[in-house]
């Protein structure tokens, strides 16, 4: 297993930066769901994904070219998730734990009766 790299603080301040990057740690690099839905898009579309990157402003000299094309072979397998999408699968998760609790509290009021 290869050592990753860690990111300086003046990278991680350079590449936050970015509209497209949520979120950076020392080691790793949290991308927006925009940004990897439009990257999917145009890769899917024969775009390079150093071309991507670049035209997102995204530095690959902090990122690494290798790692931009690793990343976008790695989202097109998982299959990125829309906003709208995930809004809906935090609904649903919600209104479970809302139906778990209404239950539990019906047998609370059964056994006090």
């Amino acid at each position: 297993m290869r050592k990753q790299k860690s990111l300086t603080e003046k990278q991680i301040e350079e590449l936050l930066k970015s509209k497209y990057i949520e979120k950076v740690f020392q080691n790793r690099i949290i991308y927006t769901n925009e940004f990897k839905l439009s990257a999917l898009e145009q890769y899917r579309n024969g775009k390079p994904p150093v071309e991507i990157f670049v035209e997102a402003g995204i530095d690959l000299d902090i990122v690494g070219r290798k790692n931009a094309v690793n990343l976008l072979l790695k989202w097109s397998k998982e299959g990125i998730k829309s906003n709208e999408q995930i809004s809906l699968e935090k609904q649903i998760e919600e209104l479970k734990a809302q139906n778990a609790y209404l239950k539990a509290e019906n047998e609370f009021l059964k056994k006090l009766s």
